[in-house]
């Protein structure tokens, strides 16, 4: 979003507010931005804050006690200097079915905030702070004690005949910030992309994936994930006809994964108990030139470089450890011909 790199997961639940265009790159674009474009780039760009007092606020509901509220406000805090843009969605249903103890088993309850502030540091200099944090809790399946299968999957009502001994759950909550800085240099602009993220999360399910008669299984997963990275870049001015762009890219991310899984039907207790954590640093170096030979004729050359390092660090049942590295040259070639 806005050149800033959106991790798979939480991050792309946030709601997005004011949303100017959606920029598609085809294929890899490793040589442009900092990671995890091979197979290509989805760039949301949103509309800049503006000096005018701005809002808006919409409501809905639905079946199912569905509800949903959000709504936006922008405006000057100081004119022309320092402006702001915030936004927030809350939204619950009770879900689709229900178990026999009368328990939801898919309700919803979901919130979300998003905020930016872009600040004119100088002529040449532009400085905007993202933050983003979302939550919810969600209902699961923690397991089943069915006769057979058919049990639960041929009941095509809201009274399903089976028993959650446990009201299964989903449970997320996130944080992610960051500050992108824009400077016009004279021969380039330079690009400074700074990212924050911690996500916390907890999963109550069926831990068997069965319908087997008389075993109950639950699954207590866990996920704690903090990363940090930063990119700088420096591009050329697009107007000329010999352009460039180089750049680095930093990334340390720390992982704790855990589960617990545990028969609740029959005197077995706890089978799993297991968690580790995964500590990762990468960085990259990259760059691309491009040169037109004409109005039709473009010639493209780039090259990347990545070095990853993970360490891994098992804690249960068993401690343990290991580390793996990886690094590699990602050379790309182009010529564009514009046909029409």
């Amino acid at each position: 979003m806005d050149d800033v790199y959106l991790p798979a997961g939480d991050p792309l639940r946030h709601q997005f507010f004011d949303v100017e265009r959606i920029e598609v790159l085809k294929g890899p674009q490793g040589s442009l931005y900092g990671r995890d474009t091979i197979g290509g780039v989805i760039n949301i760009v949103t509309k800049k804050p503006g000096n005018d007092l701005n809002g808006k606020i919409a409501a809905s509901a639905g079946s199912h006690a569905a509800m949903e509220i959000k709504g936006s406000i922008g405006g000057a805090i100081i004119a022309d200097k320092l402006l702001f843009q915030i936004g927030g969605r809350h939204y619950e249903s009770d879900g689709f079915f229900d178990n026999v103890n009368g328990v939801n088993q898919d309700d919803r309850n979901e919130d979300a905030l998003r905020g930016r502030l872009l600040w004119t540091a100088g002529e040449d200099t532009e400085v905007s702070l993202r933050f983003g944090y979302n939550t919810f809790h969600n209902g699961y399946n923690s397991g089943f004690l069915a006769v057979n299968d058919q049990t639960y999957l041929s009941d095509v009502g809201n009274l399903l005949t089976v028993t959650d001994v446990d009201d299964g759950y989903n449970k997320r909550e996130s944080f992610e910030a960051s500050l992108r800085v824009e400077s016009n240099l004279d021969f380039a602009s330079f690009v400074s992309i700074s990212q924050y993220v911690d996500t916390d999360q907890n999963i109550l399910s069926d831990g068997d994936f069965s319908f087997a008669p008389g075993l109950y299984i639950t699954r207590l997963a866990g996920l704690k994930e903090e990363s940090f990275s930063q990119e700088l870049r420096l591009v050329s001015p697009a107007e000329e006809s010999f352009r460039w762009i180089a750049g680095v890219f930093y990334e340390h991310n720390d992982r704790l994964d855990s589960r617990l899984d545990e028969e609740k039907n029959l005197p077995l207790g706890v089978l799993a108990d297991v968690s580790g954590t995964i500590a990762s640093k990468r960085y990259s170096i990259f760059g691309q030139v491009d040169y037109d030979f004409s109005n039709r004729l473009t010639v493209s050359a780039a090259l990347r470089y990545d070095n990853d390092n993970r360490t891994r660090q098992q804690i249960k049942p068993i401690a343990e450890s290991g580390e793996v590295s990886f690094d590699e040259f990602s050379p790309k070639a182009s010529i564009s011909y514009d046909i029409t």
